[in-house]
């Protein structure tokens, strides 16, 4: 007999009663997440991509909710479903808060430049207009 066990798993990772509370409570954060965002006054390109980054979640959450407390590894293909769907949404979300950071970067340099460019003096000084003078 070898030492390697087969056994499946007829329950779910973990228990229902603790992860369902846990996802209303997040689902309720990103909810009212994107709603505050919804009526913000940030720039349209970084509402945007975090209104699509809570909009993703508040896909993500039941679905995480339902590989982590309801579908069992005895059922092997939802099982793997539901987690692939899983690591997917995450790996969008992730890749969305990426691109949220690179955005907010690139506003930066933006306004930078913008700050540096009404700091420069005038290049001709106040008086020597030659047309109002002529």
């Amino acid at each position: 007999m070898s030492g390697t066990s087969t056994a499946i798993t007829y329950t779910p990772l973990a228990p229902l009663w603790l992860v369902a509370p846990l996802a209303l409570l997040a689902m309720l954060a990103v909810a009212s997440h994107v709603l505050l965002l919804w009526s913000s006054t940030m720039h349209p390109s970084r509402r945007r991509i975090r209104l699509f980054n809570g909009l993703i979640m508040l896909f993500a959450i039941p679905i995480a909710t339902y590989a982590f407390g309801i579908v069992t590894p005895a059922h092997a293909g939802l099982f793997q479903f539901a987690w692939l769907l899983t690591a997917g949404l995450l790996l969008i979300i992730l890749l969305l808060a990426i691109l949220d950071a690179l955005n907010s970067l690139r506003l930066h340099a933006l306004e930078t430049r913008r700050i540096l460019r009404s700091a420069r003096p005038d290049p001709q000084p106040p008086g020597a207009d030659t047309e109002a003078n002529a």
